[in-house]
């Protein structure tokens, strides 16, 4: 379901004289009650007479994704050539995507070498590819995605975002859902048989593509501290854009959430992936966000959280700390791996199942000043660590008053507002002056050193 285009899967399960049929979606998994074939042959017999009548959609095929034609292959070795696979053969194929303003009308993209893969058989399924539109030439990044009912539609987002005129976001080229194609496992999921209909909630995806016009690279291709401080600046800006013009919250603000993009003669930082975002005046308690860049709050609270602009700002630090212990220069190289872990890979379960985290994260934003987890050789992005790391900690320790029924002094509330907009933090970004701005000298690993933690 990663490498192929499909909308379920059949499998036999077999265990010595027995066996099970099971259906997979991107829900998760209808699974037949055991069998022994050696007394009972008929239902296999049954599955694969039905099988083998079923239409190549009935059987699992994605009908809107098909393989291209020789002038198609032409095309997008042309257009995608500077994205073709380098190290696994990929094939080209040829994507029917919605059109964003006329119903039942789709443009045909060819694309190819893609830039994300789903590598779990359920959840969002997130994959992506640059594409050229077969029809006009035009080149664009085309993401494929079973998306949950329970939010907006990340196309319906773009829109609002284009409209208002934010910067640093992706521009919405076209798109939306696929009809008919939505999973089934959560409508058996509470019928009798199912252990009397007992489970947990599982969650009806629709199956969504659209294309946007930038073709974003990884954050970790910035080319130095000054160069990783502005690109995040960019994507700082949509951020606040996207807050102050739409009210709109992004609510999963990462290192893979944040993109360089060359285009149109500018280089920039570009803030992606809004499908998780919300309406302010909406927000309604949901823990979600990537795990490792989310706030102390979001990991410290399992259930009944509410997610707010401060935990956004709070996941800026993150990306930025994440960035730099991974790439840039510093007094701690040889124990990068301890120190990622430690920060970003914490979890403790709890008894009722839930998860929970962040510790290390209060204990180094607490400790910054006294005792760094490390000391980055660039001047700017040392100044900016510790200047946010500073107006973290006056927010924890402020919130810890507050939720303690105290009484709030003058300094505790100012440091609950400084984390409740986006200007203080800006306001540390443009402290650093006009010199962030420029390239600084070559303070990154070189390639043979470069690590990546688990985190990624």
């Amino acid at each position: 379901m990663n490498w192929q285009h499909r909308l379920h899967l059949f499998v036999i399960l077999i265990l010595d004289t027995k066996a099970r049929f099971i259906r997979w979606d991107r829900s998760g998994a209808i699974v037949s009650e055991l069998f022994d074939y050696t007394q009972n042959s008929q239902p296999l017999i049954d599955f694969f007479w039905r099988f083998g009548k079923a239409s190549d959609e009935q059987k699992g095929f994605d009908p809107t994704v098909s393989s291209p034609t020789p002038d198609e292959e032409d095309l997008a070795m042309y257009r995608l050539n500077k994205w073709a696979p380098k190290d696994v053969e990929r094939p080209i194929a040829v994507f029917s995507v919605p059109s964003a303003d006329i119903p039942g009308k789709y443009h045909r993209y060819v694309a190819w070498g893609a830039l994300a893969n789903a590598d779990l058989p359920i959840g969002r399924a997130t994959r992506g590819w640059p594409a050229c539109n077969i029809e006009t030439r035009e080149i664009g990044f085309l993401k494929d995605i079973w998306r949950s009912d329970a939010y907006r539609k990340e196309t319906d987002t773009l829109k609002k975002l284009n409209e208002s005129g934010c910067r640093n976001v992706p521009t919405l080229v076209c798109g939306g859902d696929l009809r008919g194609q939505v999973t089934q496992t959560q409508t058996y999921a509470a019928r009798q048989w199912n252990s009397n209909g007992l489970v947990k909630k599982i969650i009806k995806r629709t199956h969504f593509r659209f294309v946007v016009k930038e073709i974003g690279e990884p954050l970790s291709k910035f080319a130095c501290s000054n160069d990783l401080l502005r690109l995040v600046f960019d994507a700082f800006i949509g951020h606040q854009d996207a807050y102050n013009k739409c009210g709109l919250l992004h609510r999963d603000v990462s290192e893979g959430n944040i993109l360089i993009v060359n285009q149109d003669g500018r280089r920039y930082g570009m803030l992606n992936d809004w499908d998780l975002a919300e309406y302010v005046d909406s927000l309604a308690p949901d823990r979600i966000g990537t795990w490792e860049f989310m706030s102390y709050r979001m990991l410290k609270i399992p259930v009944n959280v509410v997610h707010n602009l401060s935990d956004d700002l709070e996941s800026f630090l993150y990306v930025i700390l994440f960035e730099g212990l991974i790439y840039a220069r510093h007094d701690q190289e040889n124990t990068v791996d301890n120190i990622t872990s430690r920060i970003f890979n914490e979890e403790v379960s709890l008894p009722t199942g839930h998860l929970i985290g962040g510790m290390h994260k209060y204990e180094m934003i607490a400790t910054w000043e006294s005792g760094p987890a490390c000391i980055f050789h660039s001047p700017a992005l040392r100044s900016w660590m510790q200047s946010s790391m500073k107006m973290f900690k006056k927010a924890f320790r402020a919130r810890e008053k507050r939720d303690s029924n105290a009484t709030l002094s003058a300094k505790h509330q100012l440091a609950l507002v400084a984390v409740e907009s986006h200007d203080a933090l800006g306001a540390i970004w443009d402290d650093l002056g006009p010199d962030f701005r420029h390239p600084s000298a070559n303070d990154k690993f070189s390639p043979g050193h470069l690590r990546r933690s688990k985190a990624t």
